[in-house]
């Protein structure tokens, strides 16, 4: 069982980079398929470190990125405040971040 988890993880990270390569080449929309894939998997996962927070928040966040670069206000928006409410438990550098980049999506 064990076995399984860590490869569905290693899975996961997997199509984290994919969709964090796309995002980087202009490629939102190509991104937020392996993103949501890499979120639905790590987020299945148990407790603990397999599951971890801070990477479900930060494939949340860069959906919320792709959403963004995309022009859905409203879904990066949503992508961005869940992403925010898991940093503000592990993390308040990068809860910050994501309250920055709130803001900027309200301008």
């Amino acid at each position: 069982m064990a076995d399984a988890a860590r490869d569905q993880r290693v899975q996961a990270q997997i199509l984290y980079e994919l969709g964090s390569t796309q995002y980087a080449m202009g490629r939102a929309d190509d991104a937020k398929g392996f993103l949501i894939r890499a979120h639905r998997m790590r987020a299945n996962l148990g407790d603990g470190e397999i599951r971890s927070p801070r990477w479900i928040a930060r494939t949340l966040e860069m959906l919320g990125q792709a959403a963004e670069e995309q022009g859905h206000v409203s879904r990066a928006s949503r992508f961005y405040k869940t992403s925010l409410e898991q940093y503000e438990l592990i993390n308040l550098r990068d809860a910050e971040r994501v309250r920055q980049r709130l803001r900027k999506l309200a301008e």
